[in-house]
């Protein structure tokens, strides 16, 4: 964001989401039920309660240190799903805590088969503010919330979500196939698919990663789920260059939508955004226009 003393603030959050498979099944197994707690509530004050610990222990254990966990916030829940987001500063961090995350969500899903008959899912995605999203307080009680055309594709993508498979977003792909950590994560690019409103209706690549351990995955999912079945195929697994040139090749193909790489700081950022800042910041100057901090920048 733009500061009434004209420096720029902007940053890159990474979002990720825990979400529970068969969770409507499942309280509506015993609809003669008549418990007081419900008999399912047991489970999400578990997820609630136990996953944030696990997701910090794991990201700790990596580090060494608990300074990346502690970036770790737990942003809302909707319903079965918990999201957590994180302002990170490179790649390294991004690819820390993803790792973290899927460490997590793989032991986690093993634990609750183990008690209860649903599994757990995820997704993640990241958004750059204050250009295209923009942080808000709404309802002045200092807790953030985060609006945006990236938060959308985020909601959107964990639809593809399912257990033992993660989704991640376009720019986030985009972030950890840069990542130089030796021996890091798989790509896989499962398929296609239109996200209402995203990139003008055209397809959205769907992308999964894991950390070469696939988790527990039903034998006829391979041939049942379309996405699954083209994950054991050979065309869909990609290197990191490999990523990088499928994600080239989709932002020439989208060139009017004007897509443009994720970055950390302003120093990175693409020259249009610069443009953007500048032209803030002019305003800013004028005592009869004032910035309004909290608006979010458009691209056009």
């Amino acid at each position: 964001m733009l500061r009434p003393d004209g420096s720029w603030d902007c940053q890159l959050r990474l979002f990720l989401s825990v979400d529970i498979a068969g969770s409507t099944k499942y309280k509506n197994s015993r609809l003669d039920s008549d418990d007081y707690p419900p008999f399912w509530e047991d489970l999400f004050f578990r997820l609630y309660r136990e996953f944030h610990s696990l997701l910090v222990s794991y990201i700790g254990q990596a580090r060494r240190d608990h300074a990346l966990a502690r970036k770790i916030e737990s942003w809302k829940t909707i319903g079965d799903e918990i999201v957590f987001s994180a302002h990170v500063a490179d790649e390294t961090e991004v690819y820390d805590i993803i790792s973290g995350f899927l460490k997590a969500l793989r032991d986690y899903d093993t634990e609750v088969m183990g008690y209860y008959p649903v599994r757990i899912k995820g997704s993640a995605w990241t958004a750059g503010f204050p250009i295209r999203n923009c942080i808000v307080v709404p309802f002045g009680n200092g807790i953030n919330d985060y609006i945006g055309p990236d938060i959308d594709i985020g909601f959107r993508l964990g639809k593809h979500s399912m257990p033992s498979r993660t989704v991640v977003s376009l720019d986030l792909a985009d972030i950890l196939s840069r990542e130089r950590t030796p021996g890091s994560l798989n790509f896989h690019h499962v398929g296609w698919s239109v996200l209402k409103g995203v990139f003008d209706d055209k397809p959205y690549p769907v992308i999964w990663i894991n950390d070469g351990n696939e988790g527990i995955i039903p034998p006829w999912d391979r041939d049942e789920d379309p996405f699954t079945k083209k994950m054991s195929e050979k065309g869909s697994a990609k290197t990191k260059q490999g990523m990088q040139e499928l994600i080239a090749d989709i932002r020439r193909s989208l060139r009017h939508v004007r897509l443009f790489p994720p970055y950390f700081s302003a120093n990175d950022m693409p020259d249009h955004h610069k443009s953007i800042v500048e032209n803030e910041k002019k305003k800013s100057d004028c005592p009869d226009e004032p910035i309004d901090i909290d608006r979010p920048f458009d691209l056009d």
